[in-house]
């Protein structure tokens, strides 16, 4: 059995902007759904205007929208504190002991 690449073992791994785009997609699938939650809502009450399904467009938005904040926030704390902690000046790198 050949070994996969490190990066391609755990999708924890990904990099950041790969993490960010896929975001987009979780968005739009969830503005998209509960659309049609909303629409079936609107069928089943035999409403003239789809104000159920408007109504779960936008919490769905909204929902995709605070996963993409929380997310990009994650990214941004996990990639500056070891940036931080691991960071070597170059007088400490050319000391030798």
């Amino acid at each position: 059995m050949s070994e996969m690449p490190p990066n391609r073992r755990f999708p924890g791994n990904r990099k950041p902007w790969m993490r960010l785009t896929s975001s987009g997609m979780e968005i739009a699938i969830c503005a998209i759904a509960l659309g049609v939650v909303g629409l079936g809502f609107d069928s089943w009450l035999d409403l003239e205007k789809p104000y159920c399904s408007a109504a779960g467009g936008l919490v769905g938005f909204s929902l995709g929208m605070v996963r993409l904040i929380r997310l990009a926030t994650q990214l941004n704390s996990s990639q500056s504190a070891p940036l931080e902690t691991t960071q070597v000046t170059k007088k400490n790198k050319d000391r030798r002991p």
